[in-house]
């Protein structure tokens, strides 16, 4: 399924998308968003994350982009628990942005 994104993304989710599936083994209620992503993107890294402007994006394609923004963030000084704000347009960028940032906690 998707849901229309604010803007010019659409992301794509899915309700089979469980703690277990995350993991790929005992459910661990205490898994890092960015870990979580990672996990999904290596198990399925053809799969569709969102439809940005320019066109599909995959799972793939999401994680180095925001792995390359966490690291562009963490080279600016920004660690677990800083505040940022990210200006950016809804799409595939802005959503790489976040998900950097979630990786860096």
């Amino acid at each position: 399924r998707t849901v229309p994104g604010v803007g010019h993304a659409t992301v794509v989710y899915s309700r089979s998308i469980t703690p277990a599936t995350l993991t790929g083994g005992p459910v661990d209620d205490h898994i890092p968003v960015g870990t979580g992503f990672d996990r999904l993107a290596a198990a399925d890294p053809d799969a569709v994350a969102l439809y940005a402007p320019d066109g599909p994006v995959t799972r793939a394609e999401l994680a180095a982009a925001s792995n390359r923004a966490a690291h562009e963030f963490a080279a600016h000084g920004v660690g677990q628990d800083d505040l940022v704000t990210i200006g950016l347009a809804n799409g595939a960028a802005f959503y790489a942005a976040v998900l950097g940032v979630w990786k860096l906690g």
